[in-house]
């Protein structure tokens, strides 16, 4: 029928053009749909991320060419890779599924700075710490900080007119943890007997390091706070030690300048307001005696460490504070880092410290100031003496007189014998 025709030419025309819009946006729906049955809706902070989720999808904006023959419309969402596109992210960028899995981030607790909240964690990770030794320690929150803001704690016990400034270092590095310990229990002896010494001592220079589960010999960003130190061409001496003796070794890095890092800095900045006339610095575990320092006998014996010298390093505390800067270094390595000695072998190792510095260090080693010229001035004659008693009046006795000589009389020169007459030769003895 006419109306039929004009019914049918109507659809040819808008109705078939309706139907392919309608193809067409069902292709470019369709992994939506795939995408919402595969990747429920993110819950933030729910935890660990999903290892791989479906690819993010791109809604073209422009109608690709050649779409309005129906042979094109099936190849549609193909085509819409070559034509400017608008990318509707989701709620978080694509990840990487050729890559592991990744771990959901560690959690990470605000660093103490509190006393208690410093005792939880030395009584928590150090060997042979209570909470009654820490609390009675007596430590007090300082300047210092660290790479991630934990506090160092030091504690002073002074006295009135000290014969001796001495300070106590522990836990330079992190993983020797009985270093720290043996600070806080020397704490307790130092307050019992200071012997007349002010008594400044550091129980963890290195937290970080130390409260790092596991714990570690260098601090956050990696560098060995004992060579880390300025001593003299230390450019160039730290480098190729590193480099050469240690191999690169990573635990034993210094840096790439000295005093780069806020725990050594911290230290060096305590060495000139403190001006010690004793550095201690314990650490584990080869169970020796250590000495830096100038001319002055070192300790043969402490507890049962005996002395055993190894030499310097560049960058280290014993090289820049016992040799350039003259403040003896006394080094204590215990034999383990993750147990303390005995309390009573702590306690002989004390002793046996403060015998040795009242014997060699009864007056502070220091280089004698430079003093201005002064002319010597002659002594003062000394106070007049009474006179002494006149001596009697000197009267030489005479003298005998010499014998007299007589008088020379010259000897008689002998006279020559009178001549004897020869008798008459007889005839027998006349010559012929």
């Amino acid at each position: 029928m006419p109306g039929n025709g004009v019914c049918m030419t109507d659809f040819s025309h808008s109705g078939w053009r309706a139907l392919r819009w309608l193809a067409t946006g069902s292709l470019l729906l369709a992994p939506l749909a795939v995408l919402s049955q595969a990747d429920p809706p993110l819950a933030v902070a729910s935890g660990p991320e999903p290892a791989a989720r479906a690819p993010d999808v791109y809604l073209p904006l422009t109608e690709p060419p050649g779409a309005d023959t129906p042979a094109n419309m099936a190849s549609a969402p193909q085509a819409a890779a070559s034509v400017p596109e608008v990318y509707l992210p989701l709620a978080e960028p694509p990840l990487d599924t050729t890559s592991a899995p990744v771990s959901p981030p560690a959690v990470v607790h605000a660093p103490p700075t509190s006393v208690p909240g410093a005792c939880a964690e030395f009584v928590r990770w150090l060997p042979n710490v209570s909470s009654a030794r820490c609390r009675n320690a007596g430590l007090v929150p300082s300047s210092g900080r660290s790479v991630q803001g934990r506090t160092i704690f030091v504690r002073d016990i002074d006295v009135p007119q000290p014969r001796l400034k001495v300070l106590v270092i522990g836990a330079i590095h992190g993983d020797e943890m009985s270093s720290a310990s043996m600070v806080l229990h020397w704490i307790g002896l130092a307050g019992a007997n200071a012997a007349g010494v002010r008594w400044r001592f550091i129980p963890a220079l290195n937290p970080d390091g130390l409260f790092r589960q596991p714990a570690q010999r260098v601090n956050a960003r990696g560098i060995d706070l004992n060579r880390n130190f300025p001593t003299p061409d230390w450019a160039r001496q730290a480098r190729i030690y590193w480099e050469q003796r240690t191999q690169r070794d990573p635990r034993r890095f210094p840096g790439t300048t000295p005093l780069s890092e806020p725990e050594s800095r911290f230290l060096h900045s305590e060495m000139d307001a403190f001006q010690p006339n004793l550095i201690v610095s314990i650490h584990a575990p080869y169970g020796v005696l250590d000495f830096d320092g100038p001319s002055v006998e070192p300790p043969r014996r402490l507890g049962s460490l005996y002395l055993d010298q190894v030499g310097i390093y560049p960058g280290s505390l014993g090289n820049y504070g016992g040799v350039h800067r003259r403040m003896p270094v006394v080094t204590i390595e215990l034999p383990s880092s993750e147990a303390t000695p005995r309390d009573a072998e702590m306690q002989r190792m004390w002793t046996d410290l403060l015998a040795w510095m009242g014997e060699r260090l009864a007056a502070p080693v220091r280089p004698a100031p430079v003093q201005p010229f002064m002319p010597v001035q002659p002594p003062a004659p000394p106070a007049a003496l009474p006179s002494p008693p006149p001596a009697p009046a000197y009267s030489p006795e005479p003298l005998p007189s010499p014998p007299e000589t007589p008088a020379s009389v010259p000897e008689p020169v002998p006279s020559p014998p009178a001549a004897t007459p020869e008798p008459a030769a007889s005839a027998a003895s006349a010559p012929q």
